[in-house]
């Protein structure tokens, strides 16, 4: 039996912290897609947005709607910069070193000078850098 919702939405609305059933009046549901009310209704009388017609004049949303309306409307957009999603590596002094040909001291005066992408705490004794500035710092010279 196919589940009713993909994981990827389901993902999603964890991290918006809301169900896929919850329901959602139309002033909230402006409020969660940040949009008027009246383009909301807009969207009903395009037939672009689904809901439920609880009374004559009360419609409401379920929460897997406004959601599945979100994300059409975010991929079908051409005009989105694409993001990188693959998250910054922290690399340690060794790594550095080989990546940039300089010794531990000149590293260090490198960076005293301003030359040199800034050091990243990670513990008491410890510290790296982010992998991407390394890499943009090689490019520039």
């Amino acid at each position: 039996m196919q589940a009713p919702f993909d994981d990827n939405l389901k993902q999603i609305a964890d991290s918006m912290g809301i169900a896929l059933y919850q329901r959602f009046s139309l002033n909230e549901a402006s409020l969660f897609l940040r949009c008027p009310a009246s383009d909301l209704q807009v969207l009903i009388k395009k037939s672009k947005l689904e809901y439920i017609q609880v009374t004559e004049n009360q419609i409401e949303f379920f929460g897997y709607q406004l959601l599945e309306h979100l994300l059409s409307s975010v991929v079908g957009s051409p005009a989105s910069p694409p993001v990188n999603t693959t998250p910054d590596r922290i690399v340690r002094v060794k790594e550095v070193q080989e990546i940039t040909g300089l010794s531990r001291t000149s590293i260090w005066r490198e960076e005293r000078k301003g030359n040199f992408p800034t050091r990243v705490p990670l513990s008491a004794g410890s510290v790296g850098w982010r992998l991407s500035d390394i890499e943009a710092w090689v490019r520039s010279r």
